[in-house]
């Protein structure tokens, strides 16, 4: 509240304009019900719109083999930023405070962390924004306090199976007794000075991968060698997990696993590999070769518009609703985007490849063709076949991606909403880095 409550009295001012954002992660019954009708009212008593979502952060959690924390906050921040992108809003702002830096250091401290999990919430990353991180929590409660601002208390913020509770509740009063009540203000002075760190390293770390590493048609990374060596451990950790995350699309790879990359850079035997998920490094000659396996079937179910990330690491699929209107062009030299009917779409669509009996009615045709003879027709060799991704509406492939829209779903006379799929490369780095 204290954070709305700031950019109201502010609009006029900075002629800003406001929506207000939520996110049910159905994890506390009635109190996470409760909590969202609070914010739904307390935006339409400022005169905000209110966008909110449902979605269960725990199952999503046990699906991606995520903490439930985790979970939780990967759905929340994809929420917000594909409402922010939808609204061509240019930042989401977050309101953690002085004591949730402090917090979020200690914690990955005692995880091992290195330079960049110590230098905790970044004030700015991407479109995220954490105009409150300089002030402590007991001067927020005083604002509200001061203005008479209701509120209301996460019951979870007590349960102390959670770490950050654990270190909240039984860990910072501590060491705010035993050293002084500085050391929140300390500690977030540190991570201030980590983060420069981290920033100058992230930078030099994308110099040497313009450098050494090269990608080939198939999607394979290769890292030289020889020019790898030559580099600090702490650039050569960081050119491993930039591979890994960002040009492959894995997620951030732990402490032993990178050191295990190092020893198979170092001491490891010819032919010899690694295994990280679904990914694999390998030791060649002269290079590591990172790649991924893909798996022989894939099914991604896509339940709304957004970003959907692609089974290659490599591609998302973006999708967003658009209202029809006379000048609406389709860039028809970009076989990657494609306009569709959207109320004829059957909600959740999928993106799946190939199996056996699938067939469409290719856009310009009256009849069905089997995708099978569509291939062969295209000249699109056997192995593409499978990584070829389908995006398909109830039992219709709707789009043979990068190739052909079926007949039954193009824009027509009578469209009034138009979906816009779009298959782009995912951005190589993020303003975390």
């Amino acid at each position: 509240m204290t954070l709305l409550h700031l950019f109201h009295r502010l609009q006029t001012e900075w002629n800003l304009v406001l929506a207000v954002a939520h996110v049910n992660h159905k994890l506390r019954g009635r109190h996470a019900d409760a909590d969202e009708q609070f914010v739904a009212n307390a935006a339409r008593s400022m005169g905000y719109a209110f966008y909110s979502s449902r979605t269960d952060a725990a199952a999503y959690a046990r699906t991606k083999k995520l903490s439930p924390e985790a979970g939780a906050r990967e759905v929340r921040m994809d929420f917000l930023q594909t409402t922010a992108e939808r609204l061509f809003m240019d930042a989401v702002a977050l309101g953690h405070h002085a004591d949730d830096q402090a917090e979020t250091v200690i914690m990955h401290l005692s995880r091992g962390g290195g330079v960049r999990g110590l230098r905790g919430i970044c004030p700015h990353q991407g479109i995220f924004i954490h105009p409150l991180l300089f002030c402590r929590k007991i001067r927020i409660e005083e604002y509200v306090q001061r203005h008479n601002l209701p509120f209301v208390i996460d019951s979870s913020n007590r349960d102390l199976r959670f770490l950050r509770n654990r270190i909240r509740h039984n860990v910072l009063p501590v060491l705010e007794k035993e050293i002084g009540g500085h050391v929140t203000e300390a500690i977030n002075r540190s991570a201030d000075h980590l983060r420069e760190t981290h920033e100058y390293l992230a930078s030099r770390t994308r110099l040497v991968h313009g450098r050494l590493v090269t990608c080939n048609d198939s999607g394979q990374i290769d890292l030289d060698l020889i020019g790898f060596r030559r580099y600090f451990t702490i650039i050569r950790k960081m050119l491993i997990s930039l591979v890994i995350e960002k040009d492959l699309g894995g997620r951030r790879p732990g402490f032993h696993e990178i050191e295990a990359v190092l020893t198979l850079a170092d001491r490891g035997r010819i032919g010899a590999e690694i295994p990280i998920d679904d990914l694999r490094v390998r030791r060649c000659d002269s290079t590591l070769r990172f790649y991924r396996v893909l798996k022989a079937g894939f099914s991604i179910p896509v339940h709304e518009t957004g970003e959907v990330p692609m089974p290659d690491g490599r591609h998302v699929m973006k999708l967003r609703r658009i209202r029809r209107t006379p000048n609406l062009l389709l860039n028809e030299e970009d076989p990657r985007i494609e306009l569709f009917d959207y109320e004829r779409m059957r909600w959740p669509l999928q993106i799946r490849n190939r199996k056996k009996g699938d067939w469409f009615i290719p856009l310009g045709m009256a009849g069905r063709k089997k995708l099978q003879d569509f291939f062969t027709d295209e000249k699109i060799v056997l192995p593409e076949r499978d990584e070829t991704p389908l995006l398909v509406s109830g039992e219709d492939i709707v789009w043979v991606v990068g190739y052909r829209i079926d007949e039954r779903y193009k824009v027509n006379n009578e469209t009034q909403w138009v979906l816009e799929a779009a298959l782009e490369k995912r951005e190589r780095y993020s303003k975390e880095d």
